[in-house]
């Protein structure tokens, strides 16, 4: 851990990996398991960044999408993970800020047209629900991506 109180494992933690399947799909605060390999041992799974978590969120979005194939399934992919999509902005912004060619009021302004992306997708699905494209449980996974996909990056904002 962290330090006294806090549960979250240390990137060299050797319990990283080390957990056996318990059929959890969730640790304590809600964040995807596994987030490696194999579970980890302990209350909350080792999550190296927000970015890696949107990242890893949104390949399971994709794999969602491709198994409902809904009409527009490739637009609504791109919204997600094409060039100019959500996961795009999101990458795009952390490494610039990373590399010093923004500063902190320009990445809270990228992060934020990301969520403007995410929310065409949101919209998107609702209008596909409406229509009968999309219908349970897809439709329930991809509400619950959305959610977690705001939270990630509303998250970093209010990080920066």
């Amino acid at each position: 851990p962290a330090g006294p109180g806090d549960f979250d494992l240390d990137e060299a933690s050797p319990l990283i990996d080390a957990g056996t399947e318990a059929g959890r799909t969730a640790d304590f605060i809600g964040r995807a398991v596994p987030a490696g390999s194999a579970p980890d041992m302990g209350a909350y799974d080792f999550h190296a960044t927000p970015l890696e978590d949107l990242e890893q969120l949104v390949a399971e979005a994709v794999l969602v999408l491709e198994d409902a194939a809904p009409k527009g399934v490739n637009g609504m992919t791109k919204k997600l993970d094409g060039n100019g999509g959500l996961l795009r902005k999101v990458g795009d912004a952390v490494a610039d800020l990373e590399a010093g060619s923004i500063d902190a009021t320009q990445y809270v302004r990228r992060l934020e047209a990301a969520l403007r992306k995410l929310g065409a997708f949101e919209n998107q699905l609702e209008a596909k629900a409406r229509n009968g494209q999309i219908e349970d449980p897809h439709l329930s996974s991809l509400r619950a991506f959305a959610d977690e996909a705001r939270d990630i990056v509303e998250g970093m904002i209010a990080d920066a």
